[in-house]
C-alpha cells in the first residue's frame, strides 16, 4: 500500500507494456512483455521478453510489431515470464498507457496461472494526459511527439514502455509545477477530491473469486437491500472497474459506493441472458441507484 503522503518523486513506478495477438483478453494472448522501473525522474532498470502464446499470430500483428512466428518458437511461455514480471512489480506502482488494457491482459494471465489478481496501485498515463494536456489526441505517438520523445521501435514492448516512462516523467514535472507533490495530491488532481471509500475497498477480495463470465452484479447495503443492479459480459472486469477506473465519477456512483457494504453476482450462460435477468430484477426490486434508468424509461 502506497503511503498517501509520499512524494511523487520518491515513489518507484513500473511501466509495463504488452504486445498481444489481439485486443480481446479472454481469447488473445501476450506475445511480448516490456517493463521499465522509473525512480527519482529516471529509468533505473528494464525487463523484456518474448512470450510463446500457444497459438498462431495473426499476420496483421506481425506487420504491426515485426514479431514473427519464428521469433516466438523458442520464446518462454507465460508461466515463466509472468511470475518474473510480478517479482519486478512487487510494491511498485503499476503504470501503463491505457492501463485498463494491460491490466486486463495481466489479470487474465495471472488467472490462467492460478496466481492472485493484481490489486496494487495503478496509474494510467492516458488518463493523466486527458487531465493535464489540452491536445486533440493523447495516444502514445501523439504524446511522444508533443514532448519530443523518440520511440526507438514502436509496438515493441520495452521501447513503448521506455517512451511511456519518459512521458510519465514529463507529466510528473507538470504536476510538480502545479504544486502537486504527494501521491495523495496526484490522486486528487486526477480524480478530483473523490477516493474509493474504505467500506467499498474492503470488498476487493471478491475479485479473487468472480469469474470472467457474463452475469449480473448486485450492490447491497448493511440491511441487505439491493441498491444497484448492472449486467456485464465479463463480471470480473466489470467489478474491477469500480475499484480502478474512477475517471469523471458521477455523484450517483460516489453515493452508491459509500453505501455499498456487500457485492453479489449471478452468473448467466450468455450476455443476452444477463440482459434479460437485469431487466427482470430491475422491475422487481427497483433499486435506489438505478433511478436514472427508470427516469429514462418513463420519459
Amino acid at each position: 500500500m502506497v503511503d498517501q503522503k509520499s512524494s511523487i518523486w520518491d515513489l518507484e513506478y513500473i511501466i509495463v507494456d504488452f504486445e498481444t495477438t489481439g485486443s480481446l483478453a479472454p481469447i488473445d494472448r501476450i506475445i511480448e512483455v516490456g517493463a521499465v522501473i522509473f525512480s527519482k525522474g529516471r529509468i533505473i532498470d528494464s525487463f523484456s521478453s518474448l512470450v510463446h502464446p500457444g497459438r498462431n499470430i495473426p499476420p496483421f500483428i506481425t506487420l504491426l510489431t515485426g514479431i514473427t512466428p519464428e521469433m516466438l518458437k523458442s520464446a518462454p511461455p507465460a508461466d515463466l515470464v509472468i511470475p518474473r514480471l510480478m517479482d519486478l512489480v512487487g510494491d511498485r506502482i503499476f503504470v501503463a498507457h491505457n492501463a485498463k488494457f494491460d491490466l486486463t491482459f495481466l489479470n487474465y494471465e495471472l488467472e490462467r496461472l492460478g496466481l492472485p489478481q493484481y490489486q496494487g496501485e495503478v496509474l494510467c498515463t492516458l488518463n493523466m494526459a486527458r487531465k493535464l494536456l489540452k491536445l486533440p489526441k493523447r495516444g502514445l505517438d501523439s504524446l511522444a511527439e508533443f514532448f519530443g520523445i523518440e520511440i526507438v521501435h514502436r509496438h515493441r514492448a520495452v521501447y513503448d514502455a521506455e517512451a511511456t516512462a519518459l512521458i510519465l516523467g514529463k507529466m510528473l514535472r507538470i504536476l510538480d509545477n502545479e504544486g502537486i507533490v504527494t501521491w495523495e495530491d496526484l490522486q486528487r488532481r486526477l480524480d478530483g477530491s473523490y477516493k474509493v471509500p474504505p467500506n467499498f475497498l474492503k470488498l476487493k477480495y471478491i475479485l479473487e473469486e468472480v469469474p470472467h463470465n457474463p452475469g449480473v452484479v448486485l450492490f447491497l447495503d448493511d440491511f441487505g437491500n439491493v441498491l444497484y443492479i448492472t449486467k456485464s459480459k465479463d463480471l470480473k472486469t466489470k467489478i474491477s472497474n469500480y475499484f480502478y477506473i474512477q475517471e469523471g465519477i458521477s455523484k450517483n456512483r460516489e453515493e452508491l459506493l459509500k453505501n455499498t457494504t456487500s457485492l453479489e453476482y449471478i452468473i448467466t450462460t450468455s450476455e443476452f441472458e444477463a440482459y434479460l435477468l437485469e431487466k427482470e430484477l430491475l422491475q422487481m426490486l427497483e433499486p435506489k441507484f438505478n433511478k436514472p434508468y427508470y427516469q429514462q424509461k418513463q420519459s
